[in-house]
């Protein structure tokens, strides 16, 4: 039951500006995104859900494709990206991240998995034999069950998704 929320409002800008950087690293971007906040920056992509990509993959026979969201705080951020990356390797042929909503505390980081095989069923079979990938905890209280991710399938009929 939540019994109280706070709620914070920001004025719309003006005027929108749209540029974009290339840092040398991870890290260096992740220090600029962090500072925005504190300077009233808001930034904004039009095109941020688009999710073409990922539904002309499922769409085709072998496609496989998978989308998981988490939001740990700065300090933790740029090890859990390597981390996931790396645990979710095995079960895609590209595993790319961007991040979003960018707080004081923490941001969004969006990963999502591509990966294709000549049929559905070699790419169920990919799926169900990757070792699965050891548990991570980025941040928070120690927990005493830990559950690896399900290697199970789903997905609507002729698709998969993991």
């Amino acid at each position: 039951m939540i019994t109280s929320a706070t709620l914070k409002v920001f004025p719309v800008a003006g005027t929108q500006l749209v540029q974009a950087f290339t840092l040398p690293a991870l890290d260096d971007g992740l220090a600029v995104m962090r500072e925005q906040p504190s300077l009233g920056i808001r930034p904004f992509l039009a095109r941020r859900f688009d999710f073409s990509t990922v539904e002309n993959l499922l769409a085709t026979e072998g496609g496989c494709a998978e989308t998981i969201e988490v939001a740990p705080n700065w300090s933790d951020i740029s090890r859990l990206h390597v981390a996931l990356k790396e645990a979710l390797a095995p079960y895609a042929d590209e595993v790319l991240a961007h991040f979003s909503h960018v707080y004081t505390q923490a941001t969004s980081m969006y990963v999502i998995l591509l990966g294709s095989a000549p049929t559905d069923a070699e790419a169920l079979e990919r799926l169900v034999t990757a070792p699965l990938p050891t548990p991570h905890r980025a941040a928070g209280p120690s927990s005493s069950s830990s559950s690896p991710p399900s290697s199970s399938p789903t997905g609507p009929p002729g698709r998969t998704s993991w």
